[in-house]
């Protein structure tokens, strides 16, 4: 908004797209009162691209606000305190909200029948377990939390494409190439796509900010027991 610029990179250099000092401070102020960050005029000058700030607002985070005890997070609360990599995802997200750049695909064939029900029923129960495939993220009172959704979340889609390679290839691009919006979508996606008899496609699409290598390896496995 400050440099008057609709699309940026995430290794853009701020001072490359016109940026100067003056504004260096007007970005500054907003760190500070939007995400609680104080980060000095000389970091932002080394750190002047959207990605080497988000690095560097999670070791400011990690330094200036540890805590020393883990608390249990109270049940039914309307929202809760974002993680400092959850910050940076969504900070890295509302200045380039196009990116695909953190979007998680994983890409299965099935050979052989499918129970299509008895996989509606499996991941339904995978969301319910576990609230963060139902999460997503919003900034209120000048934070950045997690919204658990117990309403209207998505479960399996099945579709069946009929054979038609043109819709499969669709239906994939778009798991790479689309953006989540982090405050309204689902941010963790199951379609189950019927190629034709006896021949299936799982895709799980997620958000990088739901999920990191080892939540893969537990869904993958809570899918197959």
């Amino acid at each position: 908004d400050i440099l008057k610029i609709s699309k940026v990179d995430v290794d853009s250099n701020f001072f490359d797209l016109g940026g100067n000092s003056l504004q260096v401070i007007n970005v500054l102020s907003i760190f500070s009162s939007a995400l609680k960050i104080r980060i000095s005029i000389k970091d932002f000058f080394k750190n002047p691209t959207p990605n080497k700030l988000a690095e560097l607002i999670g070791g400011t985070e990690s330094s200036n606000n540890f805590e020393g005890t883990l608390t249990k997070a109270e049940i039914g609360k309307p929202y809760y305190k974002a993680s400092h990599n959850q910050k940076r995802l969504w900070f890295l997200n509302k200045l380039h909200p196009d990116s695909t750049s953190y979007n998680v695909v994983q890409a299965t064939n099935i050979d052989g029948l499918v129970d299509i029900l008895a996989l509606r029923n499996t991941i339904k129960s995978l969301i319910g377990k576990h609230e963060i495939l139902r999460t997503n993220f919003d900034f209120i009172n000048g934070e950045v939390v997690q919204v658990i959704k117990n309403n209207n979340v998505k479960g399996l889609e099945f579709l069946d494409i009929k054979g038609s390679a043109k819709n499969l290839d669709i239906i994939i691009h778009r798991a790479y190439k689309r953006s989540f919006d982090l405050r309204n979508d689902n941010l963790a996606q199951f379609k189950l796509i019927k190629i034709k008899n006896k021949r299936f496609l799982f895709l799980i699409s997620l958000h990088h900010i739901v999920c990191d290598g080892r939540s893969m390896e537990i869904i993958n496995k809570e899918i197959s027991d």
